[in-house]
């Protein structure tokens, strides 16, 4: 979906707000009732503008200075889906699932990187405990005995222990 942009969006309202009061100019006949419709369309086109409705959507320029990299590399990005409109905790998330970041980006989010890319080797560890215990889970079920090396695998919160 493309966004409009804030100034050619206030430009609209503008436009709309100085056709109702051309209307007005030069009149003597206004009714109240008519100032009064006048002025409550004029105060919700103000509401209208684009710093009270239209979300603030960064542009490649700036989003590239933030994560130290070039335009380009933010439109490459954008194909590869990286998650630029979701916010910075989405992006770093996004990156150190990555093989390499840019220098300069890892420069900048080195200690949130190192900690992302330690959490997601556990999560592919965890996937794999999980399966193990399923297994285990699944012999027990069908009323037979594990095998040894399953059986040696003991859980514990946060703790794994293969015992000889």
């Amino acid at each position: 979906m493309r966004q409009a942009q804030r100034r050619t969006w206030d430009a609209a309202i503008d436009t709309v707000q100085w056709n109702i009061f051309s209307m007005v100019v030069g009149r003597d006949d206004v009714s109240n009732e008519e100032d009064r419709i006048l002025t409550a369309i004029f105060r919700r086109c103000e509401e209208l503008k684009a710093k009270n409705c239209l979300p603030i959507v960064p542009t490649n320029a700036e989003i590239a200075v933030k994560y130290g990299i070039s335009p380009r590399t933010v439109r490459n990005w954008q194909r590869e889906g990286c998650p630029f409109a979701e916010g910075q905790s989405h992006v770093l998330n996004w990156l150190s699932r990555r093989r390499y970041a840019p220098a300069e980006t890892l420069e900048k989010f080195d200690k949130q990187l190192r900690k992302r890319k330690r959490k997601a080797s556990w999560v592919g560890f965890n996937a794999l405990l999980n399966d193990v215990r399923q297994l285990k889970g699944r012999y027990l079920e069908a009323g037979l005995t594990p095998p040894d090396w399953l059986k040696s695998l003991r859980f514990r919160p946060g703790k794994v222990q293969c015992i000889q």
